[in-house]
């Protein structure tokens, strides 16, 4: 500190922390500048790149072997069932591990479609309007509900 009474915090967050600021002056006087995060994607090349970078760190970084979440076009898969939010892979991966029985066993793909079922936060629907998950649905459905098809 230097003397003042001031102390710096930072607000980071999704674009919904950012409308915060928009329904109280008060609060937005209080901040000079607002950083968002921007939830990850497989938009474009680089995008999808940097997202399947993160994925492949974070799963290899857990203490139970997992399938690659980023074969296969698998990184799909995990768009649709996190939305790109990066709590929300935080949120099933502790699922899935919360579900190992056998730590010398590796995570599959089935283990991540029964966490995403129990941490789902409102269900996808197909075309038809069927509940799909994002681990056991065709890829081509995937892929049409995230809008790359």
């Amino acid at each position: 500190m230097n003397g003042s009474n001031v102390i710096p915090i930072a607000l980071v967050g999704t674009e919904k922390l950012r409308r915060l600021f928009d329904l109280d002056e008060e609060l937005q006087s209080r901040f000079s500048i607002a950083l968002s995060l921007k939830s990850m994607s497989c938009a474009t090349p680089a995008e999808k790149e940097y997202f399947e970078n993160y994925v492949q760190i974070y799963t290899t970084s857990m203490p139970v072997r997992s399938v690659d979440l980023t074969s296969h076009d698998r990184i799909y898969r995990v768009e649709l069932a996190t939305g790109g939010n990066l709590r929300r892979l935080s949120s099933l991966a502790q699922q899935v591990l919360m579900d190992v029985e056998d730590e010398k066993k590796q995570i599959t793909l089935n283990d991540y479609a029964d966490a995403y079922e129990l941490i789902r936060e409102r269900p996808i629907f197909n075309q038809r309007g069927d509940v799909v998950n994002p681990f056991t649905v065709d890829l081509g459905v995937v892929k049409r509900l995230l809008g790359y098809a």
